[in-house]
């Protein structure tokens, strides 16, 4: 890593005009063989436009074209990228996250330039997800050697009609009010016979 970079100050701020949550504004702010810079973005959740603007003058202006959002520069020799690590923005300098360099800063910690601390100039789309585990985060359990029913098998729960007769077959009738309840068949007629 370069001497001449100095970490000063990272903000994020929910900026919504009537509901904070639904705009944010990154803050990153450092210094740069000697010079100061600010670079700030606006994120819009709901329009999904974008507003990255250097030291208070509109740098970029606009929605994000592709699945990631990342816009790249080049200030003072050094290789600048904004790019969107999940919800949250990270702006690395020379290929180096601005949040290891604050850590750096704060820690004390020198970062050893080593494959896993810089990352590409060029992007890479990061892995996402197993979309399976995050819909079922549960385990299947098999049964070896138990065979299931067929309520098992269901995905859902049958619903239960509150108050009503459960299902009855058409050619069948059930008669109700005596002590000893009968299903009556229809007899070969088809007149019915009661008991």
């Amino acid at each position: 890593m370069s001497k001449s970079i100095k970490i000063i100050h990272y903000d994020v701020q929910s900026v919504g005009r009537r509901i904070k949550s639904t705009k944010k504004h990154f803050m990153w702010r450092f210094s740069l063989d000697s010079a100061l810079y600010q670079i700030d973005l606006f994120s819009s959740k709901f329009s999904g436009k974008r507003t990255l603007k250097v030291n208070g003058e509109i740098f970029f202006e606009g929605k994000k074209q592709g699945k990631v959002f990342h816009i790249s520069m080049e200030i003072s020799s050094h290789n600048i990228i904004v790019i969107e690590v999940k919800k949250n923005y990270d702006l690395r300098i020379d290929g180096i996250s601005f949040l290891l360099l604050k850590k750096q800063a704060d820690f004390g910690e020198d970062i050893e330039t080593t494959e896993e601390n810089i990352m590409s100039n060029q992007l890479i789309p990061e892995q996402q997800e197993d979309w399976e585990k995050l819909a079922k985060p549960y385990e299947i359990i098999i049964r070896e050697g138990v065979t299931t029913t067929f309520r098992e098998k269901l995905p859902i729960v049958p619903k239960r009609n509150k108050g009503k007769l459960g299902s009855v077959k058409q050619n069948l009738k059930i008669f109700y009010g005596m002590d000893n309840q009968k299903v009556i068949e229809d007899d070969l007629i088809g007149s019915l016979e009661y008991c």
